[in-house]
């Protein structure tokens, strides 16, 4: 997942998608537009990252891995994300 600018203060920014995808994202016809209300429900573990800000990134792979700018971000110690995701 990765956000981008919000359009028009309607839209998320969130794009949702798959890096082994033969789909061409730049082809609307290729997209299908969700509410983050049925993004968490379809993909539970989305909805704690829906309040990242935009240029974050978000990896499911064995754990979510977070990334600023395309980059693994590090989380603070305490923070919600590390007692979550990092133990």
């Amino acid at each position: 997942m990765n956000r981008t600018e919000r359009e028009n203060g309607r839209a998320s920014g969130w794009f949702f998608g798959a890096a082994d995808s033969k789909l061409d994202s730049d082809d609307v016809h290729n997209l299908e537009l969700k509410s983050l209300w049925q993004l968490s429900c379809e993909l539970p573990k989305s909805k704690d990252f829906f309040l990242l800000p935009q240029g974050r990134q978000v990896v499911f792979e064995d754990r979510p891995v977070v990334l600023r700018d395309f980059k693994v971000a590090s989380a603070l110690p305490s923070s919600y994300y590390a007692e979550r995701y990092l133990k």
